[in-house]
């Protein structure tokens, strides 16, 4: 199953890029570049979907342009 999620990219004041998601408002992801940021948040978000799935718990909606989630 291929979820989609919208992610907000943002520096912080010492340049880290700080990566959020709308559908997920807990979760923030940070490094020092642009892909490892992702790269966290695709872990951060991959293992909540998974935690949701075992709870028997539905997910997020998944959206059109977004970060990519293969669980």
């Amino acid at each position: 199953m291929k979820l989609r999620y919208s992610i907000q990219i943002t520096y912080d004041d010492s340049g880290r890029v700080v990566i959020t998601l709308p559908a997920f408002p807990d979760i923030r992801a940070e490094a020092f570049t642009k892909e490892q940021a992702i790269q966290f948040a695709r872990t951060i978000v991959k293992a909540r979907l998974q935690r949701l799935r075992a709870d028997g718990r539905s997910f997020p909606e998944s959206d059109a342009e977004a970060l990519e989630i293969e669980i």
